[in-house]
C-alpha cells in the first residue's frame, strides 16, 4: 500500500490518528496513560506544537494540533518511538507497537476545527465507555474543565473551543481525497499553493504537485470541451480533447510517456512520443488548435503554477 502523502507547513492544523498493531492494548493501566501524556507534553514543547484536543482510547489515539513549524513527521515519529520504547520495556513487548504510519488530515480551521474537537471528545461516548464526554478521564475535556494541566492546552485555545464539548459529530465521514477535512474552497486553495509550499518531504511535495497538476489539467480540458474523464480515456480515434490532454500532460507534468498513454486509452509510449510532435505542429500551424491551446494554457496557468 502506498504511503500517505504528507503536507507540512507552518501553522497547519492536523487531526492525527494512530492505531496499535494487531489491536494491542496501548494503555494497560493509569501509568501508561500518564506516561503517554508526559511524552506528548515533552515533544509538544520540543517541536513547537500547540495542542487543541486529544483522546486516548484502548488501542488508538486521536490528536488535534497546530504546528508552529513544518515538522509534523518529526513530532509524530518522536512521540510514537518514545512511547514504543517505554511500552516495550515496561511490558516486555517485542516488535512494532503501532500499525504502520499514523493517519494525518489537514483541517480547514475556519469551518472544521470545532467539529474535530467535538468528534475527539465524543469518541468514548460513541464507544460506549461513558455516557457523556466529561466522564472520560483520558481526553482533553479534562483540560477544558481545568482538571488537568499536562499536556498543556493554552487558555486561548480552550476559550475558543469550549462550545465544542458535547455530542457526537462523525466528521471523518467528510474526509476528501484522503488528505483533507474542509470545504471545497479550502482544498482548492491548498492545491493552488502546493507547489510553492516549503514542504520538508521533497519526494512527497513532488508527488502532491504532480497529482494536483494532472487533476487540474484534466478538469480544465473536460470543462472546455463539455466532456468527462472517462471519454478522454477511451481508446479509438483521437479527438482534439484527447490530443490536448496528451500535449498538456507531456508539457506541464513529469509523467512518463507510458503513463500518459495509459491516461488516454492504454496507448504505447512510442506512439505517444510520435504524437506529441504531431500535436505541437498542429498547435503551431492550425488556427483551431492554436486558439484552443492558448485558452487552455491560460486557464491552467491561472489555477496553479505548473
Amino acid at each position: 500500500m502506498a504511503r500517505q502523502l504528507r503536507i507540512e507547513y507552518e501553522k497547519a492544523y492536523y487531526h492525527v490518528m494512530s492505531h496499535s498493531a494487531e489491536n494491542i492494548i496501548l494503555f494497560k493501566d493509569e501509568q501508561d496513560y500518564l506516561k503517554f501524556l508526559e511524552l506528548l507534553e515533552k515533544y509538544r514543547l520540543k517541536f513547537s506544537v500547540n495542542l487543541i484536543a486529544y483522546v486516548l482510547m484502548v488501542n488508538h489515539y486521536h490528536l488535534f494540533f497546530i504546528t508552529g513549524l513544518p515538522n509534523l513527521s518529526q513530532f509524530m515519529q518522536n512521540l510514537n518511538s518514545a512511547y514504543t520504547n517505554y511500552y516495550n520495556t515496561r511490558h516486555n513487548h517485542k516488535g512494532h507497537l503501532f500499525r504502520g504510519r499514523y493517519k494525518a488530515l489537514l483541517v480547514d480551521k475556519t469551518t472544521y476545527s470545532a467539529r474535530v474537537v467535538n468528534y475527539i471528545h465524543g469518541n468514548p461516548v460513541k464507544a460506549g465507555i461513558v455516557e457523556t464526554p466529561e466522564l472520560y478521564k483520558w481526553s482533553s475535556i479534562q483540560n477544558y474543565m481545568k482538571k488537568r494541566s499536562v499536556p498543556y492546552i493554552s487558555a486561548e485555545i480552550i476559550n475558543s473551543f469550549s462550545s465544542a464539548l458535547a455530542g457526537w459529530d462523525n466528521v471523518l465521514n467528510e474526509i476528501k481525497e484522503g488528505l483533507f477535512l474542509g470545504q471545497d474552497e479550502f482544498i482548492v486553495k491548498m492545491k493552488k499553493n502546493i507547489v510553492g509550499m516549503k514542504l520538508n518531504d521533497i519526494s512527497n511535495k513532488k508527488k502532491l504537485s504532480e497529482i494536483f497538476k494532472r487533476e487540474i489539467i484534466e478538469k480544465t480540458i473536460c470543462n472546455y470541451f463539455g466532456t468527462n474523464l472517462s471519454k478522454l480515456q477511451q481508446k479509438g480515434k483521437l479527438a482534439i480533447a484527447q490530443e490536448m490532454l496528451i500535449y498538456f500532460l507531456y508539457s506541464r507534468t513529469s509523467m512518463k510517456l507510458s503513463e500518459i498513454g495509459a491516461a488516454v486509452g492504454g496507448r504505447g509510449r512510442t506512439y505517444i512520443s510520435k504524437l506529441v510532435g504531431e500535436i505541437a505542429q498542429k498547435i503551431k500551424y492550425i488556427e483551431r488548435y492554436k486558439e484552443v491551446a492558448a485558452y487552455l494554457n491560460k486557464e491552467i496557468s491561472s489555477t496553479v503554477k505548473v
